[in-house]
C-alpha cells in the first residue's frame, strides 16, 4: 500500500467524522431543552377545581388550622411526623388537607421562593406535586367550608416550610411544621 492511499482513506475518514460536532450539537440542545421543560414544569401553577372536593362542612373542620382572611384554612404549624414518599425528587410526604370557604376565591397558595428547593405542595386528592396550588372559587353556601386533601412535599425530613396564601391583593405568610414545631407566624 503506498503512502498515496493511506493519505486518501485518512482524508475520507475525517470526512466522515465531520458530522460529530452536530450530533454533539443535537445531544446539547435536547439535554438543555429538557432541562428547561423540567424547570418550567416546576413553576408550573396546579389549578384545583370544584371537582376536587372531598367534603363541606359548616365550620373549618381542622381545629389547630391557619386561617387566613377568614376564607383559607391553611395546615397547623406543626404537622405529623412526615412519611416516605414515592416521589424520589421530594422523599418526604407530610398529610394535611386545607378547607377554603365556599364562595371565596381565587385562593392562592405558594411556597415562599426561598424555599422551593426544600418543599412543594399539592392538593386535590392526587393531583400534581408542584410549588403553587390555586383554588378556583366554588359555589357559594352560607357558613359552608370546602375540604381538599393532600399536603406538605420535603427534601428534610423536617422543615418549618414558609407558605404564602393570597386572596385578591392580599397575602399572609404561614409556617407549617414538618416534623417539627414552627414557632411565630415570621420563623
Amino acid at each position: 500500500m503506498g503512502r498515496a492511499f493511506l493519505r486518501g482513506n485518512f482524508h475520507r475518514a475525517r470526512l466522515r467524522m465531520r458530522p460529530l460536532p452536530g450530533i454533539v450539537a443535537l445531544v446539547v440542545l435536547l439535554a438543555s431543552s429538557h432541562q428547561a421543560s423540567a424547570q418550567t414544569a416546576k413553576t408550573q401553577v396546579l389549578t384545583v377545581g370544584c371537582g376536587n372536593i372531598i367534603g363541606s362542612t359548616r365550620s373549618v373542620g381542622v381545629a389547630q388550622a391557619q386561617v387566613a382572611f377568614g376564607s383559607f384554612a391553611g395546615p397547623p404549624r406543626r404537622l405529623q411526623r412526615p412519611a416516605q414518599a414515592a416521589d424520589e425528587s421530594w422523599p418526604y410526604f407530610a398529610k394535611s388537607g386545607v378547607e377554603v370557604r365556599a364562595g371565596s376565591g381565587p385562593v392562592t397558595v405558594s411556597v415562599s421562593r426561598n424555599f422551593q428547593d426544600q418543599a412543594a405542595i399539592s392538593w386535590g386528592n392526587g393531583l400534581a406535586v408542584v410549588e403553587t396550588v390555586r383554588f378556583r372559587r366554588c359555589r357559594a353556601a352560607p357558613d359552608r367550608w370546602n375540604a381538599y386533601a393532600g399536603g406538605l412535599f420535603t427534601r428534610p425530613r423536617s422543615a418549618c416550610v414558609p407558605l404564602v396564601i393570597r386572596i385578591g391583593s392580599r397575602s399572609k405568610t404561614v409556617h407549617a411544621g414538618v416534623g417539627q414545631s414552627c414557632g411565630g407566624p415570621h420563623q
